[in-house]
């Protein structure tokens, strides 16, 4: 079978910064079907061949235009199309363009897969533009599912799939089980436009040139209130070896002269030891490599000797992401953050010349004006680099958003907001709450920056080299340009 894999384009009303990167999902499943020899596969990614980035409105188009990419999908051969459906946000418009497909190939099996294919598999089946889900993790169910699309396996012996049966009713297998992540193949690159990705990719948030993005571990073994990690990937975290990671970024600074690493793991920090022998690896082949966790890390897991060896290593950012600095909100959230723990991290790592960023939530449906104020002095308190105040945002298929059924602030199957009512303020009151704990942070920080002890202690070793130099105008040009 010839599987095409396609990326489809979006268009986003975030900044698209750190979250710009290559199709890893499908590159993985790519590697997979290589690797078993049976069938043959090609990535079309329809948001790395794009040149640069398009204002619509208030929105970014991410990618080329569905009538551009459907052109390009005309001049191949295929026989099953697979796409991935990641985000409930760009869900409506990914499975618009399917329709499209659909229409243009409307022989062509047509396979999703992702976070929002999972979950919502009833919704996406019954919008009858798509032939099979693939749920979870798909390395191990993808070339299962091909050979049951060429007639050589029973489709109803496929785990980890829906079809639809011949009376046309959706039909879901039972659930496959997780592979031994150091069996899974390193993701299929080569069919990836990687040049584009290391062209695109926003310079401010880097400090390297060229970056790519690895995976080192898969899942997370904790319960956040907001997140439905564990919901996809299962309740068991999978790391990799230290020496199969190391061999990864070696192959890509060999390959591609890659020079900085995106570690995008939902928690890295899982297994500290294994850190380590990560960062004992990277030492020991004198790698010399730049490293930062953009999804953040586990704050509680971090000890001055970890963040020190993982400094020597070339990490020269990190993001604790502390969420919030009251105390009943902590509860609520479930993670295990002390918050003078968190604070004393935050300081060494200044100290040792380590970036730090970190994003608070405010908002969540029962929060009184009280409890967003005493996260605002937290996190104004911590002399942290940069700050970003985010809303409480309902996701379907977590906990979180249960309770907000249950307070009666959202209604079932809507679709997801950047913000909405809660019990102490409407939607745009908690809007400008936010805009301007903000706006007040850059105050804040600029007055602690003129204090000569904190530009001594935590700042001068953030630019003692010319190269990290040229990373703080760059942050700083970039701040400009927004405000």
């Amino acid at each position: 079978m010839k599987t095409l894999l396609i990326n489809p384009s979006f268009e986003s009303v975030l900044d698209i910064g750190l979250s710009y990167s290559e199709p890893l999902g499908l590159a993985y499943i790519a590697a997979a079907i290589e690797k078993s020899g049976n069938h043959s596969v090609d990535i079309l990614d329809g948001v790395g061949l794009a040149t640069g980035f398009q204002k619509r409105g208030e929105k970014i188009g991410i990618g080329l235009s569905d009538d551009r990419l459907l052109s390009m999908i005309s001049e191949r051969t295929f026989d099953v199309i697979g796409v991935s459906v990641i985000s409930s946000f760009y869900a409506a418009e990914i499975l618009r363009f399917i329709g499209k497909l659909k229409n243009r190939f409307p022989n062509v099996p047509i396979i999703i897969g992702g976070a929002h294919a999972t979950f919502e598999w009833e919704s996406c089946m019954a919008t009858g533009r798509v032939d099979y889900i693939v749920l979870g993790e798909g390395e191990g169910t993808i070339n299962e599912l091909l050979d049951a699309i060429a007639g050589s396996v029973d489709i109803r012996k496929v785990k980890g799939v829906v079809f639809r049966d011949h009376n046309g009713v959706a039909t879901r297998n039972e659930p496959r089980k997780a592979l031994p992540i150091d069996g899974i193949p390193w993701p299929a690159r080569h069919l990836i436009p990687m040049q584009n990705y290391f062209r695109l990719r926003p310079r401010q948030y880097l400090i390297r040139l060229p970056a790519a993005s690895i995976f080192t571990s898969r899942a997370c073994p904790y319960s956040c209130v907001f997140c439905s990690t564990r919901r996809f990937w299962g309740r068991k975290w999978r790391g990799r070896k230290p020496t199969d990671v190391v061999d990864e970024m070696q192959h890509l600074c060999q390959a591609y002269g890659v020079r900085e690493f995106l570690i995008q793991d939902d928690n890295f920090l899982a297994n500290p030891k294994r850190v380590e022998g990560i960062c004992d690896e990277i030492i020991k082949r004198r790698l010399d490599i730049r490293w930062q966790i953009p999804p953040g890390v586990s704050v509680w897991l971090l000890t001055p000797s970890l963040l020190e060896k993982m400094h020597g290593a070339g990490l020269y950012i990190i993001r604790p992401q502390i969420e919030t600095g009251n105390p009943t909100t902590l509860t609520y959230i479930n993670k295990p953050i002390d918050l003078e723990h968190a604070r004393k991290i935050i300081r060494y790592a200044n100290r040792l010349g380590i970036w730090t960023h970190t994003n608070f939530i405010i908002g969540f449906y029962f929060e009184s004006r009280e409890d967003i104020d005493r996260t605002v002095r937290f996190a104004e308190s911590l002399g942290v680099d940069n700050l970003n105040y985010y809303i409480a945002v309902p996701y379907r298929h977590t906990p979180m958003y249960d309770d907000y059924l249950q307070a009666g602030l959202i209604e079932p199957d809507q679709p997801p907001k950047t913000a909405c009512d809660i019990e102490h303020f409407t939607a745009r009151e908690i809007v400008r709450i936010r805009d301007q704990a903000q706006a007040r942070y850059l105050k804040v920080r600029l007055r602690q920056l003129l204090d000569p002890r904190v530009l001594i202690n935590e700042m001068m070793p953030k630019i003692n080299s010319a190269e990290k130099l040229a990373f703080l105008f760059r942050r700083l040009r970039a701040r400009t340009a927004t405000d």
